[in-house]
């Protein structure tokens, strides 16, 4: 190995050890990517809010996010026994609209009532993303999939 090499191998040791790549990068770049193919609105994460449960072994948290469209507030919760999440969400304005999450389990589909409410009651831990599609005879109408920045659950 030449001097350089093994300067520029001290380095990359160095850097890797003070400010190492975060592990999902690869996952957010491809994520982003796929958007970009897609006629799709990307909502921005507005508010993260953590806060216990009425139980101990509980713990929830809350983000919206925001598009010019509309807003999608979910809440997570975790039983720090299991690996399994619930997801409840709100469209904001309120529409029976289709939400699909994109995670660990695949794609998962549900549709909100007419209050704009859905459900995921059992979610694995990890990466996703919502994307909330256009259904016909929505009250909200909505011209192309509105989707989320990938979020750790």
């Amino acid at each position: 190995m030449s001097a350089d090499e093994v300067v520029l191998a001290a380095m990359r040791a160095m850097w890797e050890a003070a400010d190492p790549c975060p592990v999902d990068l690869t996952e957010r770049v491809l994520f982003r990517l796929s958007l970009e193919r897609l006629d799709v609105e990307v909502m921005a994460i507005q508010t993260a809010l953590s806060g216990a449960g009425a139980r101990g072994t509980e713990m929830t948290n809350t983000i919206i996010f925001e598009s010019q469209s509309l807003a999608l507030t979910i809440a997570v919760s975790e039983a720090r026994m299991r690996q399994r999440r619930r997801i409840d969400g709100w469209i904001s304005p309120s529409a029976a609209l289709r939400v699909q999450l994109h995670g660990a389990d695949g794609v998962l589909e549900e549709t909100a009532d007419e209050d704009g409410r859905f459900a995921f009651p059992d979610v694995s831990g990890g990466l996703v993303h919502f994307t909330v599609e256009p259904t016909a005879g929505a009250a909200v109408r909505l011209d192309h999939p509105v989707a989320t920045p990938a979020i750790a659950i």
